[in-house]
């Protein structure tokens, strides 16, 4: 393929810069009175839209942003992809298959052991978001990004109350020790592995 060091290049690039600074930029294009992605609505001819102090608009958007960091899933991926012999592909081509059938039926068994890490780490790192809500929305509007990490953070630094926290952040431990328990064990009928 024609740029594959570009293509990685970009998507990876945004994993390096500090979460800080990016969520800094990101406070800055999306602020409704003097953002850019407000400023590009409003030339559109749209009203301008409160992406961080909305509370049915803050999750997503912290959702979509989060996207900008997935540069190292990616890598995985693609990863993932290299190792799938070439040969079973023309083997499957030989045999009369198409290419949508050949991602369904090679392409994406044989990529179920990393979608099985990718799944792990996005759901672990899901449960500890922090610096967004701290940078971006100290856990507001009325508490809609108050994530675990973050109410476990101000309780215990906030309200010195570590009891409190310590409970909260065993809580957070046991929770996601049962659903990557519950992966794990449903992971026997979809995760193929090549031997």
């Amino acid at each position: 393929m024609k740029f594959r060091t570009l293509f990685r290049t970009i998507f990876y690039i945004p994993s390096v810069f500090p979460v800080i600074a990016s969520c800094f930029i990101f406070a800055w294009l999306l602020s409704p009175d003097m953002g850019v992605v407000n400023w590009v609505i409003k030339s559109l001819g749209g009203t301008a839209q409160k992406f961080l102090t909305s509370t049915s608009q803050v999750l997503p958007t912290l959702a979509v942003m989060s996207m900008w960091w997935s540069g190292m899933t990616m890598m995985i991926y693609l990863a993932g992809l290299q190792e799938i012999p070439g040969e079973l592909y023309e083997a499957f081509k030989v045999d009369g298959g198409t290419k949508l059938q050949a991602h369904f039926k090679i392409t994406i068994p044989m990529l179920t052991p990393t979608i099985l890490v990718n799944l792990i780490n996005t759901i672990i790192s899901g449960f500890q978001i922090f610096t967004q809500a701290d940078i971006m929305t100290k856990g507001g509007p009325s508490n809609a990004s108050n994530f675990v990490v973050y109410y476990l953070y101000k309780e215990a630094f906030g309200s010195f109350r570590f009891g409190k926290a310590s409970a909260i952040s065993w809580l957070l431990f046991i929770v996601i020790f049962a659903v990557v328990a519950i992966i794990f064990g449903s992971s026997k009928k979809w995760v193929h592995y090549s031997d």
